[in-house]
């Protein structure tokens, strides 16, 4: 390093002999601004750098030219998650949207995809095979960190979480080695490395590169759509709700979206539209103003209904937690009170239901715990100035603290700076576990953000 050059300068130094131009982008390009801005306009960070890896080698350099500089350094795919973590201040964003290879194997029904995709770039490719993935239920959500915190999908309770049809993950470690780890692991350190990455999150433990996983054959003519109900009718539709769901058949997702406004029953049956319209007609009975249920391909109704997620520039604050239990109605009383205090419009919660295929796993088969939960619950605060965040932040803390005990543990996928025990919201009893595969496979932390996993001593 050169006398007065600070780490990063040399780092980049470095990486500019071994990489092209177009793989360095530096503040005040629009491939920078691209990068800093993901979906939530009241995070911002001020990395020094960008680097785009278009290799798995790539990846390894990287690694290693901050490792030999000291340089801190973040993963970034989607930018879809909230807290904005897979960016940093003054250090390196490594973007893997360049990591973009993908390899459909119709006849053994496995997919091939590179860490740097979307889930909008599979559908894309996928759309006339014939066959579906376990993905994101947003277009614009990252393959690579759906995958590593789990991966709920509209499919889930047909088929698993994502985690549960992988097959294989192109990894590097933080010591710079590329390894392709799967379900059939001799070595126990290799073993529960891949444990580790079946629900332990992004950016925790090194750098996957590609995922294998299973597909599943696509319902040509499945029922899709929504029923929607002014939110004056949201109590008496939400207590008929409460029971109907739990009978509900594991091809069925059917997740409710309260706003101020209304209430939205989202539903996707990945079932011939006939059985679906069956099971959905004590719903239809409830005299919905709006009943947009068809027969729909999943990719189409994806199209329709995937981007609804995204805060669009927006501010977000989303508080999250697991329902154990079956909620009475007292529990949908408290959502319907709370949403008529919201203070912006742009405001949701959304509630859907867990079960079927995700509860047939055991909790410690994967890092993933939250198996036996009867419903997912996600309170999503948006609003439009930055001079309203302490008030929506707010009430979405005051709806959350009002749910009480009916609300327990996190998702690793929907990361809170505002909890205090994350480890156990997240991992649940995983956590120790995930602490010996750290220690094993990054023991200096090179991996690291906030609610990054800790090393065993560093509790």
């Amino acid at each position: 390093m050169a006398d007065g050059q600070t780490p990063v300068d040399a780092a980049l130094d470095a990486l500019a002999q071994d990489l092209h131009p177009n793989q360095i982008a530096l503040p005040g390009s629009a491939d920078y601004a691209e990068t800093v801005a993901i979906d939530n306009g009241r995070i911002a960070y001020h990395p020094a750098a960008v680097i785009y890896p278009e290799t798995a080698a790539d990846v390894q350099r990287v690694l290693a030219v901050c490792r030999q500089y000291g340089v801190h350094f973040t993963l970034r795919n989607g930018g879809h998650n909230a807290v904005g973590w897979c960016l940093n201040d003054g250090g390196i964003v490594v973007h893997l949207k360049r990591l973009r290879q993908l390899a459909l194997d119709a006849e053994a029904r496995t997919l091939m995809v590179g860490s740097g995709l979307l889930w909008g770039d599979v559908y894309g490719a996928l759309r006339d095979s014939g066959l579906v993935p376990i993905g994101g239920g947003s277009t614009a959500v990252g393959v690579s960190g759906f995958t590593l915190g789990g991966g709920f999908s509209f499919l889930s309770r047909s088929h698993g979480l994502a985690v549960d049809n992988l097959l294989a993950v192109e990894f590097v470690t933080a010591d710079g080695e590329l390894l392709t780890l799967g379900p059939d692991e001799t070595d126990p350190d290799r073993a529960a490395l891949f444990w580790a990455l079946r629900g332990g999150g992004g950016g925790n433990l090194g750098v996957a590169t590609a995922f294998t996983s299973n597909v599943f054959p696509a319902v040509p003519d499945a029922l899709g759509g929504v029923l929607v109900w002014d939110i004056a009718d949201a109590a008496r539709v939400l207590h008929a709700y409460r029971s109907w769901v739990l009978d509900m058949p594991d091809t069925l997702d059917a997740a409710i979206v309260l706003s101020p406004t209304q209430l939205i029953l989202l539903a996707y049956c990945h079932s011939p539209h006939t059985e679906g319209l069956a099971v959905m007609q004590p719903m239809i009975a409830l005299a919905p103003k709006i009943n947009r249920l068809a027969p729909t391909g999943f990719y189409d109704f994806i199209d329709t209904y995937g981007s609804s997620t995204t805060s669009a520039g927006k501010s977000t604050y989303i508080a999250f937690g697991n329902v154990a239990e079956p909620p009475d109605d007292a529990f949908f009383d408290t959502l319907v009170e709370h949403i008529a205090t919201a203070p912006s419009t742009a405001t949701q919660i959304a509630l859907e239901y867990a079960g079927g295929a995700i509860a047939r796993v055991p909790p410690t088969a994967t890092a993933f715990p939250w198996r036996h939960v009867c419903a997912r619950c996600e309170i999503k605060a948006t609003w439009d100035s930055q001079k309203d965040d302490a008030t929506n932040i707010a009430w979405a803390e005051r709806l959350k603290a009002a749910l009480g005990d009916a609300l327990s543990g996190g998702d690793v996928n929907q990361q809170d700076p505002l909890l205090t025990d994350w480890p156990a919201a997240y991992y649940g009893d995983n956590y120790p576990r995930l602490q010996r595969v750290k220690a094993r496979w990054d023991p200096d932390n090179v991996f690291r953000f906030p609610q990054s996993i800790r090393l065993p001593d560093a509790d």
